[in-house]
């Protein structure tokens, strides 16, 4: 069964009555039972608007969208659903106001809250937001625990390191519309385009030959470096081994996460 699920769902706000923001576009995702989910984002994006809508706090422009099957704007659908605003904000005893403890602490506190009830699906609004990086561990290893016990959690963040480390999908969110979503597999197999072949023995022709083809050799100690794209490097290979220039090395160019990430939001 999916454990969330969200069917075109949109929102688009009116300030000073005529101006129409959207906040979310025709947004399409299903997360599976049992998976951490990172919906990755900069501030702005439309993680909390998909957030507040998932948890029925705010209604939608058009769409749906489902928890374990039953439709958000049923109250059922919360049942078996926990909780962390991105700023909670809750009463403790002898009228105590939370605001007064650390970040950290106060984390401590929504986590214990959201998962107290043992949910099945567990939504976290900036979870690790403003924490050192004890309190950061101490989140992610609490997602993963909670996961080896058949939970899914859903997690909206802007910080890239924590969802290479604990994530089993994302989702990259920018101006209200999804532009990816798939496995950090997945982003290692679009991001990547190119390889990097080191030749030796090669001759003032071979170097006219590559660049004639639109390529740029360096050179590098006893080296020439060229980035051939990953469709062509069959044929670029047997080219040069053909002419007798020997290939000391092939290795696929990637882009990190962080560039990946960077080349939607600066779509």
């Amino acid at each position: 069964m999916t454990a969330i699920r969200t069917d075109k769902l949109s929102k688009t706000y009116t300030k000073k009555l005529t101006q129409k923001v959207v906040a979310l576009k025709d947004l399409d995702l299903e997360v599976k039972r049992g998976e951490i989910f990172g919906f990755l984002g900069p501030n702005g994006a439309g993680k909390s608007t998909t957030i507040t809508l998932l948890m029925n706090l705010i209604r939608p422009t058009s769409g749906s969208a489902s928890i374990l099957g039953i439709p958000v704007t049923e109250a059922s659908s919360r049942k078996r659903l926990g909780y962390l605003p991105e700023n909670l904000d809750l009463p403790l005893e002898k009228k105590r106001p939370i605001s007064g403890y650390s970040k950290g602490m106060v984390q401590r506190v929504g986590l214990a809250q959201a998962v107290f009830h043992d949910p099945e699906v567990i939504i976290l609004d900036e979870p690790m937001s403003g924490l050192d990086p004890p309190g950061r561990k101490l989140v992610a290893d609490l997602m993963l625990e909670l996961r080896a016990r058949g939970k899914t959690i859903f997690f909206s963040t802007h910080i890239l390191h924590d969802v290479e480390v604990i994530c089993d999908r994302i989702g990259i969110i920018t101006k209200g519309q999804l532009r990816f979503c798939g496995t950090l597999v997945d982003v290692i197999s679009e991001s990547f385009s190119a390889y990097e072949v080191s030749l030796r023995k090669v001759l003032p022709e071979h170097v006219k030959a590559l660049t004639d083809q639109g390529l740029t050799p360096r050179t590098v100690e006893d080296k020439v470096k060229v980035e051939v794209p990953k469709d062509d490097l069959a044929a670029f290979v047997d080219t040069f081994v053909s002419q007798s220039v020997e290939v000391v090395a092939i290795e696929p160019k990637r882009l990190t996460l962080e560039d990946f990430f960077m080349g939607f939001v600066n779509q």
